[in-house]
């Protein structure tokens, strides 16, 4: 594969051509001209992307970017997806284990009420708490 040109030496060259190429109607230096613009504004959202792209790993890799140095973009990103997904499991597991806990929770004082012949709060929080300090 050749070496390619610097995208900024790319875009001055086109600003230079633009400006010296001697055209009637000027159709081509405008073209040329545009052209350069958007290469430096593509450039630019290519800089601001891949900064935040890289921000995002060191983030999901705890490591402020070194996996990202040592095994590449792609392979970064692959095993951020792979790191990102045990999150989401975990998050749901520990959902459920949340829930399971608020039903274990509500049967314990269902069956705490259970045991009194009249609703008096007073009794039934104090028989609640006291189960729960067993």
């Amino acid at each position: 594969m050749t070496k390619r040109t610097d995208t900024s030496i790319l875009a001055s060259a086109m600003y230079a051509l633009a400006r010296d190429i001697d055209s009637e109607d000027g159709i081509a230096n405008a073209a040329i001209f545009e052209a350069a613009e958007r290469l430096e504004l593509q450039q630019h959202e290519i800089e601001r992307l891949t900064a935040a792209i890289e921000n995002l790993l060191a983030v999901i890799h705890r490591d402020g970017g070194r996996y990202l140095a040592a095994h590449g973009i792609e392979k970064a990103c692959t095993d951020a997806e792979a790191e990102v997904a045990k999150w989401i499991m975990m998050e749901s597991s520990t959902d459920e284990l949340v829930e399971q806990a608020a039903r274990a929770e509500r049967d314990a004082c269902a069956r705490v009420c259970d045991d009194f012949d009249v609703c008096d709060p007073e009794h039934i929080a104090y028989a609640i708490r006291a189960r729960s300090e067993q």
